[in-house]
C-alpha cells in the first residue's frame, strides 16, 4: 500500500476494512507485519479484517499471539473473546480480562463498547463497533468514502 511507511499502509487497510474489503486489508497488512511483526496498529486491524471475513480460526490464533506477546493489552482479549464467540465458544474468562484491563476510565470507553460486542458476536455484526461507527458514519453523510479516523482513538 505505502512502501516503507507502515503508519499510511495501517490507515490503508482499516479504510479497505472499512470500506468491506476485508481480504485486501489483511492483504495491506502482510508487508508491516512482515517487517515489523509486533506492529500493534496493524495486528489489531488484521484481527478485525480476520473476524469480519470470517476466518475464525486464524482470528483466535493471533488474538492469542498478541496477548502473549502483550498481556495488558485490552485488544487482544476482546479480539479473541469475539473469535472464541463466533466459533461457538464464549469465553467469560476472555472478556474479564478485557473488562479488567479496560476499567471504567473514560478514555477506555471504546474497549469498553467493544466488549459488550465482543460478548455478544453475531455473524451480522463481524465488524466491530468502532468499524460500524464509522460506516455508519458515512453512510449517513451520502460518501461512498468511509470517514476518516478520528485522531488518538486506536493503537495505529
Amino acid at each position: 500500500v505505502h512502501p516503507g511507511d507502515a503508519g499510511l499502509a495501517v490507515q490503508g487497510a482499516e479504510v479497505m476494512l472499512l470500506s468491506g474489503r476485508s481480504d485486501q486489508a489483511i492483504g495491506a497488512l502482510q508487508p508491516v507485519l512482515t517487517a515489523d511483526p509486533s506492529h500493534l496498529g496493524a495486528r489489531v486491524i488484521q484481527l478485525e479484517a480476520l473476524l469480519a471475513s470470517g476466518r475464525f480460526e486464524e482470528a483466535s490464533s493471533r488474538a492469542e499471539m498478541l496477548r502473549e506477546d502483550d498481556p495488558d493489552f485490552a485488544w487482544g482479549w476482546i479480539h479473541g473473546a469475539a473469535a472464541s464467540a463466533a466459533l461457538g465458544n464464549p469465553s467469560e474468562e476472555l472478556l474479564e480480562r478485557a473488562r479488567e484491563i479496560a476499567g471504567d476510565c473514560h478514555c477506555t470507553s471504546e474497549e469498553r463498547e467493544a466488549i459488550a460486542w465482543a460478548a455478544d458476536v453475531g455473524l451480522s455484526q463481524r465488524v466491530s463497533p468502532r468499524g460500524r461507527a464509522e460506516i455508519d458514519a458515512s453512510a449517513e453523510g451520502g460518501s461512498e468514502e468511509p470517514a476518516p479516523p478520528e485522531s488518538g482513538r486506536s493503537p495505529r
